[in-house]
């Protein structure tokens, strides 16, 4: 499959994760362990029928799949609690905006340094261009939070602040590292059969939590079931079904892409794909945001 078809399949895939988790996000904004729980439950299920669908009910098993498998399970489960306490020190547009700039700069220096990828300036260029995009996404999505909420963060919970988005640049540069060794070695005999076994660890561990809160108190787990209404459960399939898709594109598009380079690709194309998808759901595209896509369409165009 060529490089061109498999972005394009992947844009597709998180214009699709996109719509749906927008259906499915108003049962999330409370932001109760709880739910998350049962949405990593369900999440994980679906995705454990996705690979095994991939591998067509033929797992290859090994040592490295089953101990990786496990590090980014727990990665994943780690970045997830860390997001439930961040949002709770600073405004959403402020976090997101700050961990996407420095992510795409850890992302670039990784693929300098321990992937050796050559440096020249259109790559510095790309850099540049997308952590302005990112400036002006926070500039929109900050004028929309003002009238919604205050800035939360103080100077008591700065240095908790800080300390989690360093924990999660550290994760983030981990899977980044994973994915890359996955794409362009042969530690992992199959990957569908790798990412299978990811989830299905996600999937113990939530169960095991979600019984945990049923023996504690009943009826937390029984306010947070409006997640298995059939839209819901609808919606989280779509996105789970889309994201898979697009961790598998992922790994084929770094054996074929240098690291520096997909990763800022990647990131416009996430700002192009949510744009499109607001347009789609007829909500008005401010100016900060016309200019960050403007920025975006420049990056996927050099």
């Amino acid at each position: 499959m060529s490089l061109f078809l498999l972005i394009s399949v992947f844009a597709a895939t998180r214009i699709l994760g996109l719509i749906c988790s927008k259906l499915c996000s108003n049962t999330l904004t409370k932001r109760d362990p709880c739910a998350y729980a049962i949405y990593i439950f369900v999440v994980s299920v679906v995705s454990c029928i996705s690979y095994a669908c991939f591998t067509g009910f033929t797992f290859q098993f090994d040592k490295a799949s089953l101990l990786l498998s496990v590090a980014l399970a727990l990665a994943s489960f780690l970045s997830l609690i860390l997001s439930l306490f961040i949002y709770r020190l600073a405004s959403v547009s402020g976090v997101n905006v700050i961990t996407t700039s420095l992510s795409l700069v850890c992302s670039a220096i990784i693929g300098f340094t321990i992937f050796s990828e050559e440096i020249d300036t259109i790559k510095i260029i790309r850099t540049l261009i997308m952590l302005s995009a990112g400036v002006f996404v926070y500039l929109d999505t900050s004028e929309k939070d003002e009238a919604k909420q205050k800035q939360k963060s103080t100077t008591s919970n700065k240095g908790m602040l800080l300390i989690i988005i360093i924990i999660l640049l550290l994760l983030n540069c981990y899977t980044t590292i994973q994915s890359k060794v996955i794409a362009t070695t042969d530690l992992i005999t199959d990957v569908n059969t790798f990412f299978f076994m990811t989830n299905v660890y996600m999937l113990a561990g939530s169960g095991l939590y979600l019984i945990y809160v049923y023996a504690k108190n009943k009826d937390i787990l029984k306010q947070n079931l409006v997640l298995l209404k059939p839209k819901e459960l609808f919606t989280m399939t779509g996105n789970t079904i889309a994201s898979n898709l697009g961790v598998v594109l992922n790994v084929f598009i770094l054996a074929k892409m240098e690291l520096s380079v997909f990763t800022m690709i990647s990131s416009a194309l996430g700002i192009l794909c949510a744009a499109f998808v607001s347009v789609l759901f007829r909500e008005k595209l401010r100016l900060y945001s016309k200019i960050s896509i403007l920025l975006a369409l420049l990056v996927t165009i050099i």
